[in-house]
Protein backbone atom coordinates (compact mmCIF):
# COMPACT_ATOMS: atom_id res chain seq x y z
CA UNK A 1 0.00 0.00 0.00
CA UNK A 2 1.00 3.47 -0.68
CA UNK A 3 1.15 5.56 2.29
CA UNK A 4 2.25 9.00 2.39
CA UNK A 5 1.71 12.12 4.35
CA UNK A 6 0.36 15.25 3.14
CA UNK A 7 1.58 18.64 5.22
CA UNK A 8 2.14 22.21 5.24
CA UNK A 9 5.75 23.45 5.48
CA UNK A 10 7.98 26.64 5.30
CA UNK A 11 10.23 26.37 2.29
CA UNK A 12 13.81 27.52 2.80
CA UNK A 13 13.95 30.95 0.96
CA UNK A 14 12.53 33.03 2.58
CA UNK A 15 12.28 31.39 5.66
CA UNK A 16 9.64 33.77 8.26
CA UNK A 17 7.79 31.66 10.74
CA UNK A 18 4.30 32.47 11.94
CA UNK A 19 1.78 30.57 10.59
CA UNK A 20 -0.79 30.69 13.69
CA UNK A 21 -1.69 34.73 12.83
CA UNK A 22 0.03 35.37 9.42
CA UNK A 23 -1.25 33.70 7.27
CA UNK A 24 0.29 35.67 4.16
CA UNK A 25 3.55 34.09 4.83
CA UNK A 26 5.00 31.66 1.90
CA UNK A 27 3.51 28.35 3.26
CA UNK A 28 3.84 24.98 0.74
CA UNK A 29 2.07 21.54 0.83
CA UNK A 30 4.89 18.76 0.73
CA UNK A 31 4.26 14.81 0.34
CA UNK A 32 6.60 12.13 1.89
CA UNK A 33 6.54 8.68 2.51
CA UNK A 34 6.10 7.24 6.23
CA UNK A 35 9.96 6.81 6.18
CA UNK A 36 10.19 10.69 5.80
CA UNK A 37 11.50 10.10 2.27
CA UNK A 38 10.52 11.32 -1.31
CA UNK A 39 9.82 14.83 -0.15
CA UNK A 40 7.89 16.12 -3.06
CA UNK A 41 6.62 19.82 -3.33
CA UNK A 42 3.33 19.84 -4.40
CA UNK A 43 2.11 23.24 -4.58
CA UNK A 44 5.42 25.06 -5.32
CA UNK A 45 4.78 27.97 -7.87
CA UNK A 46 1.28 27.44 -7.56
CA UNK A 47 -0.37 28.85 -4.44
CA UNK A 48 2.02 31.18 -2.48
CA UNK A 49 0.83 30.68 0.55
CA UNK A 50 -1.36 27.33 1.77
CA UNK A 51 -3.13 26.27 4.96
CA UNK A 52 -5.59 23.90 6.48
CA UNK A 53 -5.43 21.06 4.15
CA UNK A 54 -7.88 18.11 4.21
CA UNK A 55 -8.82 15.40 2.07
CA UNK A 56 -12.32 15.09 -0.05
CA UNK A 57 -14.73 12.33 1.99
CA UNK A 58 -12.84 9.92 -0.97
CA UNK A 59 -9.18 10.75 -0.48
CA UNK A 60 -9.01 11.11 -4.37
CA UNK A 61 -8.08 15.25 -3.50
CA UNK A 62 -6.94 17.31 -0.65
CA UNK A 63 -8.86 20.51 -0.16
CA UNK A 64 -6.97 23.63 0.56
CA UNK A 65 -7.13 27.98 1.55
CA UNK A 66 -4.16 29.50 0.15
CA UNK A 67 -3.41 33.48 -0.35
CA UNK A 68 -1.02 35.11 -2.68
CA UNK A 69 2.03 35.71 -0.29
CA UNK A 70 2.52 39.22 1.55
CA UNK A 71 0.47 42.35 1.95
CA UNK A 72 -2.18 41.89 4.54
CA UNK A 73 -2.67 39.27 7.00
CA UNK A 74 -6.26 38.36 7.28
CA UNK A 75 -6.83 38.50 3.22
CA UNK A 76 -9.70 36.76 1.53
CA UNK A 77 -8.73 33.25 1.12
CA UNK A 78 -9.12 31.13 -2.13
CA UNK A 79 -10.64 27.82 -2.08
CA UNK A 80 -8.44 24.86 -3.99
CA UNK A 81 -8.59 21.42 -4.66
CA UNK A 82 -5.24 19.28 -5.29
CA UNK A 83 -6.35 15.77 -7.64
CA UNK A 84 -3.72 12.97 -5.51
CA UNK A 85 -3.92 10.91 -9.49
CA UNK A 86 -1.91 13.65 -11.66
CA UNK A 87 -1.22 16.24 -9.16
CA UNK A 88 -3.22 19.28 -10.72
CA UNK A 89 -4.51 22.43 -8.79
CA UNK A 90 -7.73 23.76 -9.61
CA UNK A 91 -9.72 27.09 -7.88
CA UNK A 92 -12.83 26.08 -6.82
CA UNK A 93 -13.70 29.15 -5.13
CA UNK A 94 -11.70 33.07 -5.94
CA UNK A 95 -11.53 35.69 -3.50
CA UNK A 96 -11.77 38.30 -6.54
CA UNK A 97 -14.81 36.81 -7.57
CA UNK A 98 -17.82 38.96 -6.44
CA UNK A 99 -20.86 36.91 -5.48
CA UNK A 100 -23.75 39.24 -4.58
CA UNK A 101 -22.96 40.93 -1.23
CA UNK A 102 -20.50 38.02 -0.24
CA UNK A 103 -17.37 39.58 0.81
CA UNK A 104 -14.78 36.28 0.17
CA UNK A 105 -13.75 33.85 2.43
CA UNK A 106 -11.86 34.73 5.89
CA UNK A 107 -11.39 31.54 7.41
CA UNK A 108 -9.35 32.46 10.53
CA UNK A 109 -8.38 28.66 11.42
CA UNK A 110 -9.51 25.15 11.74
CA UNK A 111 -11.41 22.70 12.54
CA UNK A 112 -14.16 24.51 11.66
CA UNK A 113 -13.75 23.41 7.95
CA UNK A 114 -16.29 20.37 7.48
CA UNK A 115 -16.64 17.83 4.18
CA UNK A 116 -19.88 15.64 3.84
CA UNK A 117 -21.41 14.93 0.05
CA UNK A 118 -19.21 17.22 -1.91
CA UNK A 119 -20.24 19.77 0.61
CA UNK A 120 -17.68 22.34 2.02
CA UNK A 121 -18.75 23.59 5.25
CA UNK A 122 -17.24 26.27 7.43
CA UNK A 123 -17.04 29.58 9.55
CA UNK A 124 -16.16 32.76 7.39
CA UNK A 125 -16.59 36.23 8.59
CA UNK A 126 -19.08 38.38 7.27
CA UNK A 127 -19.22 41.95 8.00
CA UNK A 128 -18.37 41.34 12.19
CA UNK A 129 -20.43 38.21 12.28
CA UNK A 130 -18.95 34.35 12.25
CA UNK A 131 -20.98 32.62 9.37
CA UNK A 132 -21.11 29.25 8.05
CA UNK A 133 -20.87 29.13 4.49
CA UNK A 134 -21.03 25.95 2.04
CA UNK A 135 -19.07 25.78 -0.82
CA UNK A 136 -20.25 23.31 -3.74
CA UNK A 137 -17.43 22.13 -4.73
CA UNK A 138 -18.39 21.08 -8.45
CA UNK A 139 -20.67 24.07 -8.59
CA UNK A 140 -18.18 26.58 -7.62
CA UNK A 141 -20.28 28.23 -5.64
CA UNK A 142 -20.98 29.32 -1.61
CA UNK A 143 -24.27 29.75 0.12
CA UNK A 144 -24.37 31.61 3.39
CA UNK A 145 -26.47 28.81 5.43
CA UNK A 146 -27.53 31.40 8.37
CA UNK A 147 -29.05 34.35 5.91
CA UNK A 148 -30.79 36.60 7.09
CA UNK A 149 -29.61 36.32 10.84
CA UNK A 150 -26.50 38.56 10.34
CA UNK A 151 -26.87 40.31 13.55
CA UNK A 152 -26.12 36.35 15.32
CA UNK A 153 -22.24 34.60 15.05
CA UNK A 154 -22.47 30.87 14.44
CA UNK A 155 -19.85 29.02 15.16
CA UNK A 156 -19.39 25.26 13.38
CA UNK A 157 -18.17 22.15 15.08
CA UNK A 158 -19.84 18.95 13.29
CA UNK A 159 -21.41 18.14 10.19
CA UNK A 160 -22.61 14.61 9.94
CA UNK A 161 -25.71 13.27 8.05
CA UNK A 162 -26.32 16.20 6.82
CA UNK A 163 -27.19 17.60 10.20
CA UNK A 164 -24.70 20.99 11.24
CA UNK A 165 -24.09 20.98 15.20
CA UNK A 166 -22.56 24.40 16.12
CA UNK A 167 -23.62 27.36 18.52
CA UNK A 168 -25.25 30.63 18.18
CA UNK A 169 -24.61 33.69 19.93
CA UNK A 170 -25.44 37.57 19.53
CA UNK A 171 -24.41 40.44 21.80
CA UNK A 172 -27.88 40.65 23.62
CA UNK A 173 -27.89 36.89 23.95
CA UNK A 174 -26.81 33.53 26.13
CA UNK A 175 -24.61 31.53 23.67
CA UNK A 176 -26.93 28.50 22.33
CA UNK A 177 -25.73 24.76 21.03
CA UNK A 178 -28.00 24.72 17.84
CA UNK A 179 -28.22 21.94 15.13
CA UNK A 180 -30.30 21.95 11.89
Amino acid sequence: MNKKIIFVGIPKEPQKFGLFYCFNRRFTLYQCDLEGESLAELTSGQVESVRLPMHDELRNSIIFLGNSAGGSHFKAANLYQLSLSDNTIKMVIDSKTKRGDFPGLYVYQGPQIQIENGKIFLNTFYSLQKVVTMVDIDAKSCTQLNEGELEKSFKLFEVSNNVLLGVRSARNEVPKLVWG
